[in-house]
């Protein structure tokens, strides 16, 4: 992950509250998902996972 500078195109949101708020009000912004290997596979998970595909983003497990 890039260092955020304030003039680039592109930034990134961190945590699932954030990016969960992406997903359902400016989803045409968003490029991709990542996921820490470490997060739990709950309903949390699950739902994150299903908005990814619904949006037909991909879904990043990052090691």
């Amino acid at each position: 992950m890039n260092e955020y500078k304030k003039k680039n195109d592109t930034s990134f949101t961190l945590g699932t509250t954030l990016t969960f708020e992406l997903l359902l009000h400016k989803k045409e912004k968003a490029k991709r998902i990542y996921v820490s290997e470490k997060q739990h596979h709950d309903e949390t998970y699950l739902k994150l996972e299903r908005l990814a595909k619904e949006n037909h983003l991909p879904f990043i497990t990052n090691k």
